[in-house]
């Protein structure tokens, strides 16, 4: 049995002693659930909540108060809190949107346009990006403040991202699947490998090292 990771146990462990209602998702639900196991090469962890403004602040204070720090992000109104701390992975919060007459949940998130505004993105980072092609970036990183006026400006007329995220039927959160994975009590969605084939496809038992949920994920929708 592989060591499990100490960010998961913290956070898991502080959501039920506070009673908040959550549950496993996306690529932390697919380790679980098909390895057994945290996936080796995801570099975050997935809990998902239900969206409320005292919910996301009530977590983001409980997880700061037991060592994690919040992740800036250029957007803060998705629906997405990360937090990193020392000795385990990023913990992405993922806020689920439950419309009252829709038959599907949201999980609403950014992502760039095209090609060229995620080119603009890495360059407006410069020194700080530390992605593929990053000596290329670090070269040109004289230049990010040049490019981090025209993200601003695309960013203003609604130009550079779209609103994107997963549509999932709300049955499977209507009741939760309480389980014990290595001594850590956690909850899953109803039918989660029917979630996972949702989410992931119908091939989703295939260890995909190169996937990308805004083109792979038959649940990607535009908001």
């Amino acid at each position: 049995m592989s060591k499990l990771d100490e960010n998961f146990k913290l956070v898991v462990n502080v959501l039920n002693k506070n009673n908040i209602v959550f549950w496993i998702c996306h690529g932390t639900l697919l380790g679980i659930i098909r390895d057994k196991k945290l996936i080796e090469w995801d570099n975050d962890v997935d809990i998902a909540v239900w969206k409320s403004n005292n919910n996301k602040k009530k977590i983001e204070m409980l997880l700061i108060s037991n060592g994690f720090k919040k992740k800036k992000k250029f957007f803060d109104n998705d629906n997405l809190l990360t937090l990193t701390r020392r000795n385990g992975k990023e913990v992405d919060i993922n806020f689920y949107e439950k419309p009252y007459s829709s038959k599907y949940t949201y999980q609403r998130h950014y992502d760039f346009k095209n090609f060229v505004c995620r080119i603009i993105y890495v360059l407006s980072r410069g020194k700080k990006y530390n992605g593929n092609y990053k000596s290329i970036v670090k070269l040109l990183s004289p230049l990010s403040i040049f490019f981090k006026i025209i993200k601003k400006k695309l960013i203003e007329k609604k130009l550079f991202y779209n609103e994107i995220g997963y549509m999932t039927p709300k049955i499977h959160f209507n009741n939760l699947c309480k389980i014990n994975f290595q001594n850590l009590k956690v909850y899953l969605p109803y039918n989660h490998k029917m979630y996972l084939r949702n989410i992931y496809g119908a091939n989703w038992k295939v260890p995909k090292k190169n996937y990308k949920w805004t083109l792979d994920s038959p649940s990607s929708k535009k908001i």
